[in-house]
């Protein structure tokens, strides 16, 4: 059965009806604006740019319009101390936002994740302006935001306030035990996110004010490490939780939580020396970082983790065959 093809929603951009810029604003993401130039994104990434002075185009009016016909964009200025370039992005296609504290000047560092135009980032948003933003994307309907203190998880700031992750757009999720790696919807590449960046100093912390508990350093690191693999070990249950999309393979103290769907390659190799004696290779795309080994000392070790692409490799094998080989 043929899919439904998606129309073409056309707006009419320009201020002059005389001379009409008609563009194609389906699933519109983000507009940013240039110099002169007027940039669109989708979900599929640039959707084009238009001069606003030759094509009659004001920021306001697009926006206005987008709004009216139900793309409602918020602000999110790409601001830093001597430059800005207006953006704004359509709530729902918000996946992550880091906030930094407040500087001297109480402006926030901000970076989003916003699907079809990239990781936009701003160093100078003041308190009305994020709060503007934070609640444009939390009214979003159908829509879960996870919200993290900085004794949950931090992620790119050195003195951070909050993170929000949306866990219906994560489409991987990589731990080593200590760095967590994460990839969503839409958008290339993947952000980190931290637990606790300085054991040690928390450790002299505790030694310092807690002197009748700890006799030594060794005593205090080993509490302060303990509680942080306890709240880590939380952040990966409660964000993979949230996303009952993704699958989760582990070996050698690593795990990774992926779509199965965005497999685009499986291997299985067999070692004749070593403990490791099979490896299981995967790939979700063509980029280095999204292609994962797991070993497995046992055959028995490696069947039972491969169970979990049976119906992956039978709903490839049971698809009709096309031009350029089978599938899986």
């Amino acid at each position: 059965m043929k899919g439904i093809a998606v129309m073409p929603t056309l707006l009419n951009i320009s201020t002059n009806e005389q001379n009409p810029v008609y563009v194609d604003v389906n699933k519109v993401t983000a507009l940013r604006v240039e110099g002169d130039g007027l940039h669109l994104y989708n979900e599929q990434g640039d959707a084009g740019s238009f001069s606003l002075k030759y094509s009659s185009i004001e920021i306001s009016d697009v926006v206005q319009k987008l709004a009216d016909i139900g793309y409602p964009l918020v602000s999110l200025p790409q601001r830093y101390t001597d430059s800005e370039t207006p953006l704004y992005v359509l709530p729902s296609a918000v996946n992550y936002i880091t906030v930094s504290q407040a500087d001297n000047n109480g402006m926030h560092g901000v970076i989003a994740a916003v699907r079809g135009y990239g990781w936009p980032e701003s160093n100078q948003v003041s308190a009305a302006e994020l709060k503007i933003f934070l609640d444009a994307v939390k009214a979003v309907e159908n829509k879960t935001l996870l919200e993290y203190t900085p004794d949950q998880a931090t992620s790119r700031w050195i003195k951070p306030q909050a993170l929000y992750i949306d866990p219906q757009a994560v489409t991987k999720i990589s731990d080593d035990g200590w760095q967590v790696s994460i990839s969503f919807e839409g958008n290339k590449g993947c952000i980190d996110v931290h637990v606790e960046r300085n054991e040690m100093a928390v450790a002299k912390h505790l030694l310092e004010t807690n002197k009748g508990k700890y006799p030594s350093l060794t005593e205090a690191f080993a509490d302060v490490a303990a509680t942080i693999k306890q709240t880590h070990e939380g952040f990966i249950q409660g964000l993979s939780n949230a996303n009952p999309g993704l699958t989760r393979l582990a070996s050698d103290g690593r795990q990774v939580f992926l779509r199965l769907q965005d497999i685009i390659g499986l291997s299985v190799t067999e070692n004749k020396g070593g403990d490791a004696r099979f490896s299981l290779q995967l790939k979700t795309s063509q980029e280095i970082s999204d292609r994962h080994s797991f070993s497995y000392p046992t055959r028995a070790e490696l069947d039972q983790a491969m169970q979990l692409f049976k119906p992956l490799i039978a709903a490839s094998k049971a698809q009709p065959k096309k031009p350029g080989g089978p599938g899986l």
